[in-house]
């Protein structure tokens, strides 16, 4: 199933199967017709179900004008290191930063997305994702700007969809725990 478009943005994703109520399938991202993740690579659904639900509360609430300001490059590469890199921080300056920048990491930490970052920022009339593969050398970027919750939109399609797929009772359990 597509959510979007390949060309421009868009969420791909299909359903395989459950295995002790735990929803199997792939899911990948697109981007200016880049995909973002494997989407060969089969994978828990529940896992992108719960990460996309957190993003979700911070709908409109993403706007930071320090990195609005950033160039692609720029904003990816500070974000990063804020998140995950160490920078001789004190575990106060770490959890400050998880604190400050969590509500806007685009991608759940799940195999299809290895080696993967991105961002969602809300900007004043649209957002802007930004992706970057962080294995490869040079590390490549991409961005997008999009109409205001275009990304919000996609991902409450994809739940509809998944829902329908493994029940609204299956779905809602994996929301709760």
């Amino acid at each position: 199933m597509l959510f979007g478009n390949k060309k421009s943005f868009g969420l791909e994703c299909s359903y395989k199967e459950s295995i002790k109520g735990t929803p199997l399938g792939n899911i990948c991202l697109w981007i200016k017709g880049m995909a973002v993740g494997d989407f060969s690579e089969h994978c828990n659904l529940a896992d992108c179900i719960i990460h996309f639900n957190h993003l979700l509360k911070w709908r409109g609430k993403r706007a930071d004008r320090h990195l609005s300001s950033l160039e692609l490059g720029e904003a990816i590469e500070f974000l990063f290191s804020a998140l995950y890199t160490d920078n001789n921080k004190s575990e106060e300056a770490s959890i400050l930063d998880w604190t400050l920048y969590e509500k806007v990491i685009l991608l759940p930490t799940i195999p299809p997305f290895d080696g993967w970052f991105g961002v969602v920022l809300d900007e004043k009339d649209c957002q802007r994702i930004m992706v970057s593969k962080r294995f490869d050398k040079p590390i490549e970027y991409q961005e997008i700007i999009c109409p205001p919750a275009s990304y919000e939109n996609h991902i409450n399609d994809f739940f509809y969809w998944i829902a329908e797929c493994i029940g609204r009772d299956q779905f809602n359990k994996i929301l709760i725990e």
